[in-house]
């Protein structure tokens, strides 16, 4: 029997959950955090999820940064340069950890989790648009149950912070102009909020 994540195949092998998550690419939920960088190693505990489909880390300060997938970095850890991101499929690691070499930077990190139950065809769709300023604002969909095939898009013109709740800080998931976040959820409310003196558009697609 191949091991899991091992590919090819052989005839009489079975295929692992894991495996058919990741070929179908859903998720049902996501957790996002925000990590600030410095020169002193810092990290996100992620040991109370069991698993992780899969991680977006995102380097969106303007230093450049080593990370690792453990308690601690260093800077003889992997190299995440200023503005850079990855993604990262079917995991276990517990951490995520980051040190700058000097000055500061800010890791934003996505994880998404467990698998989906959708059944059948999607026969609705829902577009909410946030006019987001520097006060947290939400929208949620008609459907707080069903799970979603979501587009969340930064139409412009600032940054802007995202989350699944009724309330986002600036410490959440930051989304720049004409960037978007992608995912599989049955979370039916999402809150955005801009930097400071700043205003934004968020315009969310739920297709379910």
């Amino acid at each position: 029997m191949t091991a899991e994540g091992v590919f090819p195949k052989i005839a009489g092998d079975q295929l692992y959950t894991s495996e058919y998550n990741n070929f179908f690419g859903v998720y049902s939920d996501c957790i996002t955090y925000n990590l600030p960088v410095t020169t002193s190693t810092d990290n996100i505990d992620l040991s109370a999820i069991s698993y992780k489909y899969s991680m977006l880390i995102r380097n969106i300060g303007t230093t450049d940064c080593y990370f690792d997938l453990a308690s601690t970095a260093t800077t003889s850890s992997m190299y995440l340069p200023a503005g850079y991101e990855l993604t990262l499929t079917d995991c276990s690691f517990s951490y995520i950890s980051a040190i700058t070499s000097a000055g500061t930077t800010t890791l934003s990190v996505a994880v998404f989790i467990g698998c989906n139950s959708k059944i059948g065809y999607r026969t609705n769709s829902e577009v909410l648009s946030i006019s987001a300023t520097d006060t947290s604002s939400n929208l949620s969909f008609t459907s707080t149950t069903t799970y979603k095939d979501i587009i969340i898009t930064n139409v412009g013109n600032n940054e802007v912070y995202i989350k699944f709740n009724s309330t986002a800080t600036t410490s959440d998931f930051r989304l720049e102009p004409k960037e978007s976040l992608i995912l599989n959820t049955n979370k039916y409310q999402i809150a955005a909020i801009c930097n400071t003196g700043e205003t934004a558009t968020v315009r969310i697609l739920g297709v379910y």
